[in-house]
C-alpha cells in the first residue's frame, strides 16, 4: 500500500492489520461507505418490512453496517493518536 505506519520499534498491530491485510481493509472500506449511504436512505424509507423482524430492510442493513463503521473510527481515532505521538517524539529530538 505504501503507507509507512512503522516507526522503528513502535508498531501498533491493529494498523498494522487493518491497513495490510486486503480483505479485512475493504471490508471496513465498504462496510463504512455501506453505512452513510444507508444512513443517508433511511431518512427517507425504512424499506420493506422484513418478516419476522417487523423492521425495514433499510434499517436492519444499517444496524449491520454500524458495529464496522465504529470499528472503522476507532482505527481511525488510533491512527490519529499513534501519528501525533511519533510526531511529538520527533519533535522533541530535533530540540535536543
Amino acid at each position: 500500500m505504501g503507507y509507512k505506519f512503522t516507526s522503528g520499534k513502535e508498531k501498533n498491530h491493529l494498523i498494522l492489520a487493518w491497513a495490510y491485510t486486503e480483505p479485512i481493509f475493504s471490508i471496513w472500506w465498504f462496510g463504512s461507505e455501506l453505512f452513510f449511504i444507508l444512513l443517508y436512505l433511511l431518512h427517507f424509507t425504512e424499506g420493506s418490512i422484513v418478516p419476522g423482524t417487523n423492521v425495514g430492510l433499510i434499517r436492519l442493513s444499517f444496524m449491520a453496517m454500524l458495529p464496522i463503521f465504529v470499528v472503522r473510527t476507532l482505527i481511525g481515532f488510533a491512527q490519529i493518536v499513534s501519528a501525533t505521538i511519533r510526531l511529538a517524539k520527533f519533535d522533541a529530538k530535533a530540540k535536543q
